[in-house]
């Protein structure tokens, strides 16, 4: 077959292989031939990309992913065919972001996994950010004090519902805030005064288990009770 992106096939030969049997042959291959991966654009691999590969992580990496592409790359690349974007469009797209380092990191590494992603299933045959240095995220310069901890704590006790209960077990606790919120009855454990989350919440997901002092344990109690 000759045409537009296309390779010549050689079917059989005259007369092996009838003018019938060849026609009948290239019909088939033209039916599942699959459209070349070089006009595929940027919006289309992401659907797939979202598909194959974000729906699989937990939720809270799901959240951070679509943030990512969905904030900074897709309102400037959706049209663009996979082949032709370029470090330049990436990095005019990062630069932006330069003055806040950690959504910046990030914004790098969700998008070298996707190009890499991408290479993989054969929409590049160049990965635009191969050799790409990612930012380094900005360190956290300073923590709550005790004093303002204990301003944070007084405030809680002027809200209702879960958002205060869920600040206090940050503050006696130190897990993470997605942690945290997500925490159910079935994760503690009143016997024993501890808190085991799940893999699927953690960072590394890996199953934890923590202990958890008396004034935790006290909303803990109270909570589960509801």
């Amino acid at each position: 077959m000759r045409g537009h992106d296309r390779q010549l096939v050689r079917i059989g030969h005259y007369p092996s292989v009838s003018l019938q049997d060849a026609r009948t042959e290239a019909k088939r291959l033209l039916a599942s031939a699959q459209p070349p991966t070089g006009r595929v654009t940027f919006g289309e691999a992401y659907e797939t990309f979202k598909k194959t590969h974000i729906d699989l992580k937990k939720p809270s990496t799901q959240r951070g992913y679509t943030h990512i592409l969905e904030s900074h790359y897709l309102p400037v690349l959706r049209n663009k065919r996979m082949t032709g974007i370029t470090t330049h469009m990436l990095s005019a797209i990062t630069d932006e972001l330069v003055a806040t380092p950690s959504e910046l990191h990030h914004a790098q590494a969700v998008s070298r996994m996707f190009f890499r992603w991408a290479k993989r299933r054969q929409y590049i045959a160049v990965d635009p950010l191969e050799g790409i240095q990612l930012a380094r995220p900005k360190r956290r310069k300073r923590i709550l004090t005790d004093e303002e901890l204990r301003k944070v704590w007084f405030a809680t006790l002027q809200m209702e519902g879960d958002f205060p209960e869920i600040v206090r077990l940050l503050i006696l606790m130190g897990q993470r805030r997605g942690e945290t919120g997500a925490l159910a009855d079935r994760y503690y454990s009143d016997n024993a005064q501890t808190v085991t989350l799940p893999g699927e919440l953690t960072k590394n997901g890996l199953e934890h288990t923590l202990p958890v002092g008396p004034i935790a344990r006290a909303i803990l109690s109270d909570k589960m009770r509801e």
